[in-house]
């Protein structure tokens, strides 16, 4: 059998195998696994109370498993705060806190600069929009960059979905619009 040097294993090779690196809320693309003797079990605590990790027989299991329907991934929820700063290195065993927000729960009014009509609206509310390869594209643009054909093909996306633009009034302009669902875009 042999070896191949892949980028980004030396240096995941340098950390500490004692370490753990704390991240909020990324998922990293490449995972280093320590193949030790022993299992590692993760011990998790809610509130107090530590929750034992069941045993799953899968010669039983298996009728579930087949009926199983995925969750999507607009509906996972996503951490949004932890005790260890996000990037920090912790030895293993350190206890870190997290804490989860579904999308479904996740109110755009939260978030400052958004727009007016969308202020009541949940993430999973506006997935159409952002979902929308037109509205997309013009998401990566300052609306001052937008061209006039854009801007008014977005902002009849925007009507559609019962978002008055009105750039005279600031919490009803193109950008407060643009900005709520650049918020919605974190918990996708």
């Amino acid at each position: 059998m042999g070896s191949s040097f892949r980028p980004g294993l030396a240096a995941a090779a340098a950390i500490p195998k004692t370490s753990v690196l704390a991240t909020a809320v990324r998922i990293p693309t490449e995972k280093v696994v320590d193949l030790e003797a022993t299992r590692t079990k993760a011990t998790i605590v809610r509130g107090t109370e530590t929750v034992e990790t069941p045993v799953i027989n899968l010669t039983r299991a298996t009728g579930l498993l087949d009926a199983f329907v995925p969750v999507r991934r607009t509906e996972e929820a996503r951490a949004v705060k932890q005790t260890i700063v996000a990037g920090t290195l912790v030895a293993r065993g350190t206890t870190i806190d997290l804490e989860f927000l579904a999308p479904t729960h996740v109110v755009l009014g939260i978030f400052d600069g958004v727009h007016a009509d969308l202020r009541a609206s949940s993430v999973l509310s506006v997935a159409s929009l952002l979902d929308d390869p037109e509205v997309s594209a013009a998401l990566k643009k300052n609306t001052s960059e937008l061209t006039a054909t854009e801007r008014q093909n977005v902002g009849a996306k925007f009507a559609a979905a019962n978002v008055a633009i009105d750039d005279a009034v600031p919490e009803k302009s193109m950008g407060a619009a643009f900005m709520a669902l650049k918020s919605a875009q974190a918990f996708r």
